[in-house]
C-alpha cells in the first residue's frame, strides 16, 4: 500500500517540483539584470505603501535575491506546498472510494486503519521530499547569486513543514467525514491565507491569527531572529496528531465497501 501510494501520486509530485524549480531557476538567472536595472527603485516604491500592508504580505527589502526568497518567494512555496498537501489529504482515503478500488482492497487481509497509516505516510514522504527539493533549489540560487546564508535558508526553507502538515491532516480529516474534491483542497490554504492578511490588518482580529496555520511558520520572525519558537513545532505536531487520531477513529467506523 506504501509503494503503492508512491507510485500513484508520483506524476503529480513530479509536476509540482518541476513548476517550483523551473520557476525558482528562471528567477535566480533574471535576478542580477533585475537588481542592476532598478532594484533600489523597487525597494523605494514598496515604501510608499502603508507598511501594515507591506508586514501583512510579507513584503521587505526585494533589492537582493534573499530578500525576494524570504518574501515573495516564500509566500508562493508556503502557498503551493500548502494547497498541494490538503489535495494529497483529501486524495488520500476519497480516491479508493471515487475509483472503486476499495472494493478490491476489502477482499485483501488489511484493515482500514492500516490503508490509512500507510497512505498517511507515503503522503508525508512526499511533502517532505518536495519541501527539500524547494530548499536544494532556493540555496543552490542563492549560493550562485552570492546571497546565501546557509543557517537562514535552511530554517526558512525545512520550517514550513510545520504548516504543511496541519493543512495535510485537515484535509484528511474533512475527507473522511465529507465527500472530498479538488475545490476544497485549494479553498482551504487560500481561505487561510486571506484570512491571516486579514487578522494583520484588522486589529480587532489579531487573534484570528491563533487559529492558523500559517503563523507556524513566520519567514519575517525566522528571518530577524534567526530561530523558530518551540512552541510552534509542539503545536503542529500536536494539532495534526488530534486531526489523524479523528480521521483514523473515523474511518475505522466506517464500512469498507
Amino acid at each position: 500500500m506504501f509503494r503503492r501510494e508512491l507510485i500513484i501520486n508520483l506524476k503529480g509530485f513530479i509536476i509540482w517540483a518541476l513548476v517550483f524549480v523551473v520557476t525558482f531557476a528562471f528567477v535566480f538567472a533574471m535576478y542580477p539584470s533585475i537588481i542592476e536595472s532598478g532594484g533600489e527603485e523597487i525597494d523605494q516604491m514598496l515604501q510608499s505603501f502603508p507598511k501594515e500592508m507591506l508586514e501583512a504580505m510579507n513584503m521587505t527589502s526585494i533589492s537582493t535575491a534573499f530578500g525576494w526568497v524570504s518574501s515573495e518567494g516564500m509566500i508562493m512555496v508556503i502557498l503551493g506546498v500548502s494547497i498541494y498537501s490538503s489535495m494529497l489529504g483529501i486524495n488520500a482515503v476519497y480516491r479508493e472510494k471515487k475509483d472503486k478500488t476499495i472494493e478490491y482492497l476489502a477482499t485483501k487481509p488489511v484493515t482500514t486503519g492500516k490503508i490509512m497509516t500507510k497512505k498517511v505516510l507515503a503522503d508525508i514522504c512526499l511533502i517532505v521530499a518536495l519541501t527539500v527539493i524547494i530548499a536544494i533549489t532556493i540555496m543552490i540560487g542563492l549560493a550562485c547569486t552570492e546571497d546565501l546564508d546557509v543557517k537562514l535558508t535552511l530554517l526558512m526553507t525545512l520550517t514550513p513543514i510545520l504548516v504543511y502538515l496541519p493543512f495535510y491532516f485537515l484535509s484528511l480529516f474533512l475527507s473522511v467525514a465529507f465527500k472530498g474534491n479538488a475545490g476544497l483542497a485549494m479553498g482551504i490554504p487560500f481561505i487561510m491565507y486571506v484570512v491571516l492578511i486579514i487578522s494583520k490588518l484588522a486589529d480587532f482580529l489579531e487573534k484570528l491569527k491563533y487559529i492558523n496555520p500559517y503563523t507556524l511558520s513566520d519567514t519575517a520572525y525566522i528571518v530577524k531572529n534567526g530561530e523558530i519558537g518551540v512552541e510552534n513545532i509542539i503545536i503542529s505536531l500536536v494539532l495534526s496528531a488530534a486531526l489523524f487520531a479523528g480521521a483514523y477513529w473515523m474511518y475505522g467506523k466506517k464500512e469498507m465497501v
